[in-house]
């Protein structure tokens, strides 16, 4: 038995421990980063789809103001027809 050989065995477990360290901070950091640009994309996700919400009501609102416009240019229109026909009548 050589005196250098505890020595020798200390160091390779030094390694192993210093590896498995690594390995573990490595995958630690993978861990982290997958869950962070997880919810970095949940949060885009939800801030998407609030402006969608946005945008929606106020297409509707804009169809309704739209159809109200429609119908009251066409009473004008019928309005109007309808003052050409009688005058049309009275001549």
């Amino acid at each position: 038995m050589n005196l250098n050989e505890p020595q020798r065995n200390s160091q390779l477990g030094l390694m192993i421990d210093a590896a498995q360290l690594l390995t573990l901070l490595i995958g630690l950091t993978v861990f982290g980063t997958y869950f962070g640009s997880a919810n970095a994309t949940i949060e885009r996700n939800t801030a998407d789809i609030t402006q969608l919400r946005g945008i929606s009501t106020d297409l509707a609102a804009a169809s309704v103001a739209g159809n109200t416009v429609d119908v009251q240019h066409t009473r004008t229109l019928d309005e109007l027809r309808r003052r050409i026909e009688r005058l049309e009548q009275s001549e």
